[in-house]
């Protein structure tokens, strides 16, 4: 199996592990993002936004050249970002992307999730270990998977949204742009909404991935 998950790493580091394996992406996860930010802004790592920016597109070309150890060059640059962090701050990056006219889009490229405040109490929940069980399989089953074409080459797969589900998405995009036409919305805000006509189709990828893997689904849409 391929490794898909880091903690963090750099990007002679990352190129090197997604040459290696056939770049089939790598999820890089931080339980504190803010830090990741952050190293963005030291001295040397200039270029790390934009390779992040890169990997988020997941079709660019990125070609790493060290003296000493040659060339590492990786087709259809690919990964996924995932963290957690205090309210206070991701209000601080909020606030730094909108208004120190810097913002080249990294903030916006994320799907944030607030979630509501709960009163704390002391809980004691057994692990749900069948949805555990269940979750990994599924995983192992997407791992092993590589398309490939008529000439049994690696090959990207094509899949399209089937004809509700199109529907449904032309109609949520067209409500969408009429709100960013508007300019009602903070310049943070209406960054990210202009990312969401992506994100929306990233999802349903995800949730088609599963079910196919899951055996509910066998079809290409």
């Amino acid at each position: 199996y391929n490794r898909i998950v880091y903690q963090e790493g750099t990007i002679e580091k990352i190129t090197e592990i997604l040459s290696e394996q056939g770049n089939y992406g790598l999820l890089l996860h931080n339980d504190e993002i803010y830090s990741t930010f952050r190293t963005f802004l030291k001295a040397g790592r200039e270029t790390d936004r934009q390779f992040y920016l890169k990997l988020y597109n997941g079709n660019g070309k990125f070609v790493d050249v060290k003296v000493g150890r040659g060339v590492t060059e990786v087709e259809g640059l690919c990964g996924s970002v995932t963290g957690t962090t205090q309210p206070n701050r991701l209000k601080e990056l909020l606030y730094e992307s909108a208004n120190t006219g810097t913002s080249d889009g990294l903030m916006a490229r994320f799907l944030i999730i607030w979630p509501k405040e709960i009163k704390k109490k002391v809980t004691d929940i057994a692990p749900d270990e069948i949805s555990r069980t269940q979750i990994r399989r599924i995983m192992m089953k997407i791992n092993r998977f590589i398309p490939i074409n008529e000439y049994n080459e690696p090959e990207p797969e094509a899949v399209l949204l089937d004809e509700e589900a199109y529907e449904l998405y032309i109609n949520w995009q067209e409500e969408l742009i009429k709100r960013e036409e508007e300019g009602l919305e903070m310049k943070a805000i209406e960054e990210m909404l202009g990312k969401e006509s992506g994100t929306l189709p990233k999802i349903a990828l995800i949730n088609y991935l599963v079910d196919r893997n899951s055996s509910r689904t066998t079809s290409n849409t």
